[in-house]
């Protein structure tokens, strides 16, 4: 949450400085009485209540970025609530399943998981295997975005914050329908996740080029994996989950080659942020300004499949 709604702001702040308009810089009185509240709250009752409080938060959001989007007059601004009403859709549906609301907005549910005896749920094999790479693709991104914040420079650390703010959320809510549908979620990293965590270690003056060819690498291989279970699981939980997950993983992406275009003083725009996750534009057509990144993203294996999806 944090980093999104960072991210949020701070391009909202940009275009408010552009055109001469004022924003708040602290929350209004209904909001502060909700944090107050929450200040006196600790263990599952402050978890329960801070979800409701999201759930209900983000509902509002969603309902002005899409007045914004359908009534709005100044084109930058309704490119950015195109830009974050995914974002914001997906904060809305994780929210509502650490508050046990169910996964509205997603459309038709695929058919039923099998129940096996004891009243828990068979998992086929491909929700199995999304289980495995979902839980443990989380794991590696908070750990690495703590070893960020600790050894990278400024664009890396905040980058890792980010990641690790997200990544903890879609941890939670993977072991709330774990819980829900009685299934295990791994907690460790696997052999090669491990080997990419020890390099980025000891990667040295390397780090920050280390660390966002990792994470361009590792969002594409998520979003094929996401993209996978959206399309072929059976788990309706997990079905949901990969895709509120979806939006989420694209901005990453796109925060990753960001931050590996940094170097050499290129951004990754709002619109370009929008098309992506609209699928409008392809990814190797946004970041083939850098042909490093670009020739990594066009060898790698995941790519061409990723990019029929988006082009």
């Amino acid at each position: 949450m944090i980093g999104d709604h960072s991210a949020l702001a701070v391009q909202l702040s940009m275009m408010a400085n552009q055109f001469g308009a004022s924003l708040p810089t602290a929350p209004n009185s209904d909001d502060q009485a909700v944090i107050a509240q929450l200040g006196t709250l600790t263990g599952s009752a402050f978890d329960q209540a801070y979800a409701q409080d999201e759930v209900q938060g983000h509902q509002q959001a969603i309902a002005a970025f899409q007045k914004e989007i359908s009534g709005g007059q100044n084109t930058e601004v309704i490119a950015l609530a195109n830009a974050g009403l995914p974002i914001i859709e997906a904060h809305n549906e994780q929210a509502s399943i650490l508050a046990g609301q169910g996964d509205p907005g997603l459309g038709s549910a695929p058919p039923p998981p099998v129940i096996a005896p004891g009243g828990t749920v068979a998992l086929s094999t491909q929700d199995q295997l999304f289980v495995q790479m979902a839980a443990t693709m989380n794991q590696l991104e908070i750990e690495e975005g703590n070893l960020a914040i600790k050894q990278g420079g400024t664009a890396s650390t905040e980058f890792g914050r980010w990641m690790v703010s997200d990544h903890t959320v879609a941890v939670n809510a993977l072991a709330a329908i774990g819980q829900q549908d009685g299934f295990s979620v791994p907690t460790s990293l696997t052999a090669s996740q491990q080997q990419e965590l020890n390099n980025l270690t000891n990667a040295g003056s390397n780090f920050d080029l280390v660390y966002a060819t990792d994470q361009v690498v590792g969002h594409v291989d998520a979003l094929m994996a996401f993209i996978k279970e959206a399309e072929t699981g059976s788990d309706p939980s997990l079905v949901n989950f990969a895709k509120s997950s979806i939006p989420v993983l694209a901005t990453h992406l796109l925060g990753a080659a960001d931050m590996g275009l940094d170097s050499i003083g290129l951004q990754v725009s709002v619109n370009d942020a929008s098309r992506l996750i609209n699928g409008l534009d392809n990814v190797s057509t946004i970041l083939g300004a850098n042909s490093t990144i670009a020739s990594l993203l066009d060898s790698h294996p995941s790519v061409s499949a990723l990019l029929s999806h988006l082009g």
